[in-house]
Formats: structure tokens, C-alpha cells, sequence
């Protein structure tokens, strides 16, 4: 008992496991606390330097492994903790955002700086999937997804075929194709 009290009274850890888990989730509920959320940034560390980032993703791990306690699966589900794949579920967010973008406005073709009401930069993010489309780093399963809605891969050539459709009709009605710069046709194409 005598060691015992001596290794207690200069603070010997008994468990470092468990003190290492309460390091880390005191640091994730502070993030949580600042930030709203708990998705932690790779290569994060909080100001005295304590990787978090690793912290996280590590959580992820054991959970994966079946080696956490559901007591503290429980404590990181209060923080929101999101046990998926981040970059997945940011796609996702984007996409529902996209298709409300599309109930409301009939298109796709987001404004390049376009925000959504809760700052998300939609348009941005728009402009990230042609890029990925264009450079062969798209899922078929995205690219299909984004089919589906009518997604324009083509900002530029939209308005011309629109355009070109529209001559055409004039053409048909009038058999010539000098259109009046006040024209409008019946769908409202200027």
C-alpha cells in the first residue's frame, strides 16, 4: 500500500487509456462548442497541440474495430459525431442543396458564386464536379446522380442550343430568320 500512496501522491496515471479519451473528448466538445458540429479538419490541433484530428479519426477505428465502450459511442453521438465518411456526407449535403436549387428554379445551371442561405457555396462546389467530371475523377454512381436532375456539364453550350431551338421555331412560324431584337417567343426566350 505504501508504494501504491507514493505513486498517487506524484500523480501516477492508472489507467492512461482512459485518461488519454477524456483529454480528447474535453478537446472534441470544445470544438463541438465553438463550431456546431464535430467534424474535425485533417490535420487539426487544438492551441496546446493535441492532435484532434488523429483523435477523431481514431474513435472511428476502435467503434470500426468494436473496441469502444457503447457508454462512450453514446458521449460522441451527443457531439453529432459522424461515424461515416465526411467527404461522402459533405457530397450528399451539397447534392440535396442542388436538387432544392433545381425544385425551385426548373435548373441546374447554379451561378458560379451562388450561396445558399446557410453560406454553403453551392455554385463553387458546381464548378468542383465539371472539374472532376472533366479530369475522369467522378464516380459513375455520382455522375448518374447528377443526370438525373438535368445536371448542365455545360454552362456555355445551354444557352446556345436553347437558343438555337428558339431560331428554329421562328423559322418554322416566319420562313426566314431575321428576328426582331424586341422578340420574344411564347415561353418567354428573349
Amino acid at each position: 500500500q505504501e508504494k501504491i500512496d507514493r505513486l498517487n501522491k506524484i500523480g501516477f496515471d492508472w489507467d492512461p487509456l482512459e485518461s488519454k479519451w477524456e483529454e480528447g473528448y474535453s478537446h472534441l466538445k470544445e470544438f463541438y462548442v465553438a463550431n456546431g458540429h464535430s467534424n474535425v479538419p485533417k490535420n487539426y490541433k487544438t492551441d496546446d497541440g493535441f492532435n484532434l484530428s488523429t483523435w477523431h479519426t481514431n474513435r472511428k477505428q476502435f467503434r470500426k474495430n468494436k473496441s469502444m465502450s457503447e457508454d462512450k459511442v453514446n458521449k460522441l453521438n451527443e457531439l453529432d459525431f459522424v461515424w461515416g465518411d465526411v467527404l461522402e456526407l459533405n457530397w450528399n449535403e451539397n447534392f440535396s442543396y442542388l436538387k432544392l436549387f433545381f425544385e425551385e428554379n426548373g435548373h441546374t445551371n447554379v451561378p458560379k458564386r451562388y450561396k445558399t442561405v446557410n453560406g454553403l457555396k453551392l455554385g463553387t462546389w458546381i464548378s468542383s464536379q465539371r472539374a472532376d467530371k472533366k479530369k475522369g475523377r467522378m464516380s459513375q454512381n455520382r455522375l448518374d446522380v447528377l443526370n438525373e436532375i438535368g445536371f448542365v456539364w455545360d454552362p456555355k453550350a445551354k444557352p446556345w442550343e436553347e437558343g438555337y431551338s428558339q431560331l428554329k421555331k421562328f423559322y418554322k412560324a416566319n420562313g426566314h430568320t431575321i428576328v426582331p431584337s424586341s422578340f420574344k417567343s411564347v415561353d418567354g426566350f428573349n
